[in-house]
């Protein structure tokens, strides 16, 4: 009796957070149901059948990886509620996927639980200063307005840009606003009008009508879709057409369904492909969603971006070997040099230094026959 106790305690005492011999556990929370789900949820669902993929291939080091996806609703008490679940119930490696506002309020709580989290947000919060336990994968807001100001004053050679912000009322909205502040300071500029909406928003009258007011011609959009909807059919409305320059989540494919010709001004940045592109990386991602979900017509581009987050994930744990814990995974990513993601993204490198894995974005622009972004550019990093 007591050499079975004490096999049974030294059991415990090895045990691994999220780690068993034939599985791996990993939370992702998002908005599934909530005014950010049209951006969130396809996130969450790439990640979801990326993995189901790698199960069907095997696993992991001859594990299976199991994703939990809790639903924020994109409110902060109900992500901390999902990331204690994951955490203390499930007992998880890791997450990959937490929004911006999640993700900067939890930052205390993942360093604490010494938690590697791969996640949605692109601020440069995330990574600045170095937070050993979160990683990024898409280039940050603020650098993604600062490239869409030097494409209006250099490839446009625009000799009369009169620029506003129209963007969230939200911790990533500031940093579009100080970001785009500090570039157009380079051009002897700044901007002529700062309009904040909530991300829930349907109507933005009253901000076209000030963006308008201003003689704005150029205007940086970054938010949720809905609230970037509400921000074209508004300004279309009052006969108001600038050039939007669209941050990612304000240029889903969506949008052009809901603006119509109201989209034909707007030019994004993404740092992902899309499911409609021809790249080895989209190519095998529609063949393995379309053996899943044979019904699938063109998710979004948060489906890539998810997608790319478990391919970064699993890449991360089959270099962790079979001694898989939260440490030798962080150690495991940390070791990413040039990650090839097969054109879906530009190339993902972290290092023990920095955890900003991506410096690459295209530029994309509405087509109205085809009723999607196309791109324009070919991989962009800011320039100096």
């Amino acid at each position: 009796m007591s050499i079975l106790f004490l096999n049974n305690f030294d059991s415990q005492a090895e045990e691994v957070r999220g780690v068993r011999d034939d599985t791996i556990k990993i939370g992702t929370i998002m908005d599934m149901t909530g005014p950010a789900a049209d951006n969130l949820m396809p996130y969450a669902i790439g990640v979801r059948n990326y993995f189901k993929y790698i199960n069907d291939k095997g696993g992991i080091n001859g594990r299976k990886v199991k994703v939990i996806v809790e639903d924020d609703r994109y409110t902060i008490p109900m992500a901390m509620a999902a990331f204690k679940k994951l955490v203390f119930k499930d007992k998880i490696l890791a997450i990959i996927g937490l929004a911006s506002p999640q993700t900067t309020v939890l930052f205390s709580q993942i360093e604490n639980n010494k938690l590697p989290t791969i996640t949605y947000s692109n601020m440069r919060t995330m990574t600045t200063p170095f937070r050993r336990y979160i990683f990024t994968h898409a280039v940050d807001f603020g650098n993604q307005s600062m490239m869409m100001i030097d494409y209006v004053m250099k490839d446009l050679k625009e000799k009369d840009a009169r620029f506003a912000i129209a963007t969230g009322d939200a911790v990533w909205g500031k940093r579009i606003i100080e970001a785009s502040k500090e570039r157009l300071e380079r051009y002897g500029l700044k901007p002529l009008d700062i309009e904040l909406l909530p991300v829930s928003a349907i109507d933005a009258t009253s901000e076209a009508m000030n963006l308008k007011r201003a003689k704005a011609n150029y205007v940086i959009v970054g938010n949720t879709a809905t609230a970037t909807l509400a921000i074209y059919n508004s300004s279309k409305r009052l006969g108001y057409s600038p050039t939007f320059l669209a941050i990612d989540a304000s240029c889903p494919d969506e949008v052009i369904r809901g603006a119509r010709i109201g989209a034909k001004n707007i030019i994004g940045t993404w740092s992902f492909k899309s499911w409609h592109d021809d790249t080895p990386g989209i190519r095998k991602m529609r063949e393995v969603t379309l053996k899943y979900q044979p019904d699938a017509k063109g998710p979004s581009r948060e489906y890539s971006w998810g997608w790319v987050a478990a391919m970064i994930g699993a890449e991360g744990m089959k270099r962790a070997g079979k001694d898989l814990d939260g440490e030798t995974f962080v150690a495991a990513l940390e070791s990413i040099k040039d990650f090839d993601t097969g054109d879906i993204s530009g190339p993902v490198s972290f290092s023990s230094k920095s955890h900003k894995g991506a410096e690459y974005a295209i530029f994309v622009k509405a087509d109205l026959e085809k009723g999607r972004f196309v791109s324009i550019t070919g991989w962009r990093k800011l320039s100096e």
